[in-house]
């Protein structure tokens, strides 16, 4: 029984089921004019195409300058990992300045690429000139040298933009996730200051900075302690019970004084 799988067209034979747009272009045959037109008629197709395939030549290019930069990785499970997601502002703000950095080496190496390329055309157009010197022939040359290269230059600025243009992209989208991760971090922490312990124990099981936020507190004036009442949020409700076990539990006392004093030596 024969297969109702479709067989490839020959055209794709070798190339993965694609055309590609340069084999595609050199393909294509060429129109062949009847009559001869006005003066520039002729050329005009020959032209439009000259520029389509320049045009590919300088993305193929391009893509090759990004792989001699960036190069091809394939990341492991555990490389993976530790490129996740930040979950912490201060790791985002590392990561922009590993990323500018690495940008400003890879702009580097475009420029230098860029350059390279350069001087490889001017060469190939040094070594085909004829050797005779003739002046005003010299002259038309370097005319239409100047006209060769032009939309070289053209093409070397849209890449560099082009590639600026993604790193910028990219620095934004992390500057806004960190000013998140910032703003997310600010509101918590003001909660976190909002909060005072209601008993000894409960003093004891707070984090250093709390603990010594709450001792200064204990051991302070009155104005003083209007000022961090206003700061941090709290009621003097929430403090009366500490202020209670302070005033009367010597061992606490000793204790709050001990680690208030700790911040000032």
């Amino acid at each position: 029984m024969g297969s109702n799988q479709l067989a490839p067209k020959p055209k794709y034979l070798g190339r993965n089921g694609f055309h590609e747009p340069v084999l595609k272009e050199l393909d294509e045959p060429q129109a062949v004019p009847v009559s001869p037109g006005p003066s520039g008629a002729a050329s005009a197709p020959k032209a439009q195409r000259e520029k389509r395939m320049r045009a590919l030549v300088e993305k193929h290019r391009q893509v090759e300058d990004m792989l001699e930069i960036k190069g091809s990785y394939f990341p492991g499970l555990e490389a993976m990992q530790a490129g996740a997601k930040p979950t912490a502002a201060s790791d985002l703000t590392s990561l922009i300045q590993e990323t500018q950095k690495r940008h400003e080496k890879e702009i580097e190496k475009l420029m230098d690429l860029q350059t390279k390329d350069h001087i490889s055309r001017v060469l190939d157009a040094y070594q085909s000139a004829d050797g005779i010197v003739n002046l005003p022939e010299l002259n038309r040359s370097m005319e239409r040298q100047t006209l060769l290269y032009m939309p070289a230059f053209t093409d070397a600025s849209s890449e560099y933009n082009n590639y600026r243009y993604a790193h910028l992209c990219t620095v934004n989208a992390l500057i806004k996730r960190r000013d998140e991760l910032l703003a997310k971090e600010e509101r918590e922490r003001k909660i976190r200051d909002a909060q005072f312990p209601g008993s000894i124990a409960q003093w004891r099981s707070e984090n250093p900075d709390i603990q010594l936020r709450v001792a200064k507190f204990l051991v302070s004036d009155k104005s003083a302690k209007e000022r961090m009442l206003s700061q941090f949020g709290w009621a003097w409700r929430q403090v009366e019970p500490l202020e209670k076990d302070y005033a009367t539990n010597n061992t606490f006392q000793a204790d709050i004084k001990a680690r208030a004093s700790v911040k000032r030596m």
